[in-house]
């Protein structure tokens, strides 16, 4: 990945004036086009930045999308084929969910809104990390106001229509979460 000087990537003005937060980027998450472009979501406290990483390293700025609701100093990606979740621990703000080939076709920076969301999960209000398995098509939202805080638990086959399909909530609080791989299980509770 490239660097890129925060005052290129543009942010509106904080919803909380007196936060000093606005430009702290929170997390960053890639994505691979077909054609070989590359492109990264960059978690903002106050929404995502999208921007492409170029054959030189540099990063051209493309866009950005506004939180749901509040400013927060945690937001959360993961990425399957092509779309990425983002999550934050700002109440109310659910998963929203954007197809990342949109960004194929910028030419010229632009502000997404709420109808470029290919959807907009609710069933949870907000959650502490996103987890992905590429190979099943499930997120795992964990640290959420659901399922005592343990993992709230999504078919994503079809992200226009996400399916909750259930709760892990026997340890209580999951803060951290590595997806599962080889049918193996890995869980960091806090209790």
């Amino acid at each position: 990945m490239g660097y890129v000087c925060i005052i290129t990537i543009p942010s509106p003005p904080a919803t909380n004036p007196s936060s000093l937060l606005k430009y702290v980027f929170v997390y960053t998450i890639g994505w691979t086009s077909a054609e070989g472009r590359e492109f990264a979501a960059v978690g903002e406290t106050d929404g995502t930045a999208f921007v492409e990483v170029l054959k030189d390293g540099a990063l051209k700025y493309l866009g950005r999308i506004d939180t749901q609701t509040d400013v927060s100093v945690w937001r959360d990606m993961k990425v399957i084929d092509g779309y990425v979740y983002i999550g934050s621990e700002a109440k109310g703000h659910g998963l929203q969910v954007f197809d990342m080939r949109k960004l194929t076709t910028v030419t010229t920076p632009r502000k997404f809104v709420q109808s470029d969301l290919t959807s907009w999960y609710q069933g949870f209000s907000n959650s502490h990390n996103i987890v992905a398995n590429e190979k099943t098509k499930y997120i795992y939202a964990v640290g959420s106001n659901t399922c005592r805080g343990g993992l709230h638990i999504l078919n994503v086959e079809d992200p226009a229509n996400i399916k909750a399909e259930g709760c892990h909530s026997e340890d209580g609080y999951v803060h951290e979460y590595v997806s599962p791989s080889y049918h193996s299980l890995l869980l960091f509770s806090i209790i």
